[in-house]
């Protein structure tokens, strides 16, 4: 079979190196599309922000899927990683005539622009793919605020990504719809994927679960509305279920504050702060339902993961969350209100054939829509669509004010100067014989930049 390209180079944030996807189970969840992905290029390349210690051990997990990896093993910032990354990626594939550059969720997007330039520059003919499974602005906006630091930087990674990149891939049609307005994308250039993949596990039938244990997912944050679930076991308590406890999978700031809350309403809690991959997996097969009720999310990980393994999922989120939840088939889903989920909870307790029913039906849907094969096929196709709408755009992938949204900070005047000189350059070699017009006019908006400092918004 033909290769698609002469690599695949698959580029991680600094929020997910590869010992941390191996942590909390994503890289064995990706790792079987990310090698069926490889194996129709000639080369695969993993880009990761590992550092220090953890080198060793991302280098091992991309070995085992027969992946080469570069790393940060001089320890530095994100965005020097990101500069030396992309010489590093053009002289370990130098001599390839084709390349796709594929980022792992859209917030990898300066460091997967900055490879892919540096490759259009030794000639290579680059595809760049962004992969948008969701909206981090979106969740951004509900957690700190719409002009949060926050949210303002996964805007700007994102338009970057969407901007820049030959093909997106949407982990829905509403996510897809989203970015083909919000950018003023073609629409061809967006391609609805299935993302998470998730491989269905052992289905554990209802009567082998631990009774009235209620799971959900953290983080402990205000967007995920934990105190909605910790009010609905309350109630649940007090009514249908004396019996009835909270689990929830991922500390964060609102910890605290919701143990003293489950307290006060003598609701049994148990929070894992930082739980592995193993410890997710064993919480999903022994609940008795998974209540999810964080809102700004279209793909929930924690969702697809419990149908996986047949666990009845309940939703107390907004209208385009996991579409595949089909109320009252694959699932149930209920107004955000305590009320509302205690009755829910209420029903599914006392009747396990509905829970079977329900968690053998989302288990199919899962199957049928979100498993490897299905998602490496499609991907594959934008894949090879991006290769021909590189070839008919005649340039390479530009990398366009990346140094804009972080690292500057950490910069001395003079190496900050040195960033933006090279970045301008960059800019200047790309509009022809106006570059003398541009220059003067880039100095002149320079010269007016002495005012007095705003300060940036708080995250």
């Amino acid at each position: 079979m033909t290769p698609i390209s002469d690599a695949l180079v698959l580029v991680l944030d600094e929020g997910s190196p590869l010992s941390e996807l191996d942590r909390g189970g994503v890289f064995g969840r990706r790792s079987s599309l990310w090698k069926a992905l490889g194996e129709r290029h000639g080369r695969l390349v993993l880009v990761s922000h590992d550092r220090g210690e953890a080198v060793a051990s991302a280098k091992s997990l991309a070995g085992s899927i027969g992946a080469e990896c570069v790393c940060d093993e001089q320890g530095t910032y994100a965005h020097e990683h990101m500069d030396r990354a992309a010489i590093r990626v053009a002289k370990l594939l130098k001599g390839c005539e084709s390349v796709v550059v594929q980022t792992v969720g859209l917030m990898a997007s300066p460091t997967a622009v900055a490879v892919a330039s540096e490759l259009s520059r030794g000639g290579c003919r680059v595809a760049l793919v962004a992969e948008a499974e969701d909206l981090w602005s979106r969740q951004s906006i509900g957690e700190f605020g719409p002009t949060s630091r926050a949210a303002l930087k996964a805007a700007f990674r994102e338009q970057l990504a969407c901007t820049s990149a030959h093909v997106v891939l949407a982990g829905c049609g509403p996510v897809a719809d989203d970015l083909v307005w919000r950018f003023n994308l073609s629409a061809d250039r967006v391609r609805v994927v299935p993302l998470p993949v998730v491989e269905p596990g052992r289905s554990v039938p209802a009567e082998a679960r631990e009774k009235c244990l209620v799971l959900a997912f953290g983080p402990a944050t205000h967007r995920a509305r934990l105190e909605i679930a910790v009010e609905a076991v309350a109630m649940l308590r007090r009514a249908d279920c004396p019996d009835a406890r909270l689990k929830v999978l991922l500390g964060g700031p609102e910890a605290s504050g919701l143990m003293a809350r489950a307290e006060s309403l003598n609701v049994p809690l148990e929070i894992v702060g930082n739980p592995t991959a193993d410890e997710v997996d064993s919480a999903l097969s022994r609940c008795t339902v998974l209540v999810h009720t964080s809102t700004s999310e279209t793909n929930p990980y924690g969702v697809f993961r419990a149908m996986a393994v047949g666990t009845p999922v309940l939703l107390a989120v907004d209208p385009l969350c996991a579409l595949e939840v089909v109320h009252g088939v694959s699932g149930l889903r209920m107004p955000a209100e305590p009320e509302a989920l205690e009755r829910a909870l209420a029903g599914l307790l006392v009747d396990a054939p509905w829970r079977d029913s329900l968690g053998g039906a989302g288990r199919e849907r899962v199957a049928q829509e979100r498993g490897v094969r299905v998602a490496c096929e499609a991907i594959l196709a934008a894949q090879a669509f991006a290769l021909d709408v590189a070839a008919r755009a005649g340039r390479g992938v530009c990398p366009q004010m990346v140094l804009a949204s972080e690292g500057l900070a950490e910069l001395g005047p003079q190496e900050s100067a040195q960033a933006w000189a090279r970045a301008i350059a960059e800019f200047l070699g790309r509009v022809g014989d106006n570059r003398p017009a541009y220059a003067s006019a880039l100095a002149g908006a320079l010269g007016g930049l002495n005012g007095p400092a705003r300060s940036a918004p708080a995250a």
